[in-house]
């Protein structure tokens, strides 16, 4: 339990430091995607079987999860960079305006920024959708 511990405190630690605003090269995450959602459903069985897991920690955990989407191949973050200048200087949006911006914004340079960041999106509900259903089948079982 030590080890999940590492790897959600590790990941927390890089989620501090990035934004809905931005995808983020993969080469930033401490541990693969696949550890650490692994760790992430690990903890939410650990604290329901022990009656701990609040709403808030429950919300913080699925965003947490669903954050993993924002960590893409480290060029394609460079194509991202390079070609959405609103990216990095988006603070405090809801992922909905973030959305909308992706959308609404013409590209300055490339086609494919686009697409990164709308496959990073649809990757993020993907993810939301796969952690509530772990968490009903969850309560289910406990």
């Amino acid at each position: 339990m030590n080890n999940v511990r590492k790897i959600i405190s590790e990941y927390g630690d890089i989620l501090k430091n990035i934004s809905w605003s931005q995808v983020v090269p993969i080469s930033l995450l401490p541990y693969s995607k696949e550890k650490i959602k692994e760790s992430i459903k690990i903890i939410l069985m650990f604290l329901k079987k022990r009656g701990e897991l609040t709403e808030e920690i429950k919300n913080h955990l699925e965003v947490s999860y669903m954050q993993l989407s924002l960590f893409v191949d480290d060029n394609d973050a460079k194509i991202v960079e390079k070609s959405f200048g609103f990216v990095n200087n988006i603070e405090n949006s809801s992922l909905e305006e973030f959305i909308s911006n992706v959308k609404n914004t013409p590209l300055k340079n490339d086609e494919m920024a686009k697409l990164i960041v709308e496959k990073s999106l649809r990757q993020g509900e993907i993810l939301l959708k796969e952690i509530k259903d772990f968490q009903k089948k969850l309560n289910n079982y406990l």
